[in-house]
């Protein structure tokens, strides 16, 4: 098993999951916070790192190709999963901080 960096980072594939679920690049930009041309930037470096079109792009629409419905479901379990064990961590880390400042 390879434990080298990944091609393209977990937050490019957050943001393709996000201009999917939004049904475009304007709408997914403005539900997640990033500025649309930076949106699209991260998108067109995901799909030139992947040598892959993910979207059909016409006029102001953005439809995914059957290569992006395939990567959507392969991917989302992970995503999932991978913000399930941040959660975690977190609350984790914030209970033993509790129990020490209480120790004191």
């Amino acid at each position: 098993m390879s434990h080298g960096p990944l091609p393209y980072h977990a937050r490019r594939l957050g943001y393709f999951l996000a201009v999917c679920e939004h049904c475009g690049i304007s709408k997914a930009a403005s539900a997640i916070g990033v500025a649309q041309p930076a949106l699209t930037r991260q998108i067109k470096l995901l799909e030139q790192e992947l040598d892959i079109q993910l979207f059909r792009r016409s006029g102001r629409s953005a439809e995914p190709t059957d290569a992006a419905l395939h990567l959507v479901e392969r991917i989302k379990p992970h995503m999932a999963a991978i913000e399930q064990a941040l959660v975690e961590i977190r609350e984790d880390a914030n209970q033993q901080a509790f129990a020490r400042r209480e120790a004191i």
